[in-house]
């Protein structure tokens, strides 16, 4: 329980400190994968269960796996497990760049200016946010950070 808890803390401090990388966010190039499978398995919204599946599987399996073979080629150093256990969280979190996605729709939305909310918006949904109302923005802006 103990290096669970130094892993979520240290975590979060590179997070905080750091925030996402510049060039290429995990997260980022698993959306684009994401992206890429619902395509191919989903065309047309006519997927069944068995592809949507299917593409469930190629998605998570591939970076779990290679987590689960680090952990365990690893496991013998703790020092080292330890560490990858800090990188793949800090990896996966997005505290201070939900932050600052987060103001970037808030502080114009409180100043009025709603297009340029909406535009901010934009950068963290998948949904066109040009006729949101106000509150739909705020909303949608919420379920995002969350």
């Amino acid at each position: 329980m103990g290096s669970l808890i130094i892993v979520v803390v240290v975590a979060l401090l590179l997070d905080r400190w750091f925030g996402e990388p510049r060039r290429f966010h995990p997260l980022a190039g698993f959306g684009r994968w994401a992206e890429g499978l619902e395509r191919r398995f989903n065309r047309g919204g006519a997927g069944s269960v068995r592809d949507g599946g299917i593409a469930c599987l190629l998605a998570v399996g591939p970076p779990v796996g290679v987590v689960a073979v680090l952990q365990g080629v690893l496991s013998a150093d703790g020092l080292v497990r330890l560490g990858l256990d800090v990188l793949v969280l800090t990896g996966v979190l997005g505290w201070r760049s939900m932050q600052q996605h987060a103001r970037a729709v808030s502080v114009p939305l409180a100043a009025g200016d709603l297009p340029a909310a909406r535009k901010a918006l934009a950068r963290i949904v998948s949904r066109d946010s040009e006729a949101l109302s106000e509150r739909r923005v705020a909303g949608s802006t919420i379920e995002s950070i969350l």
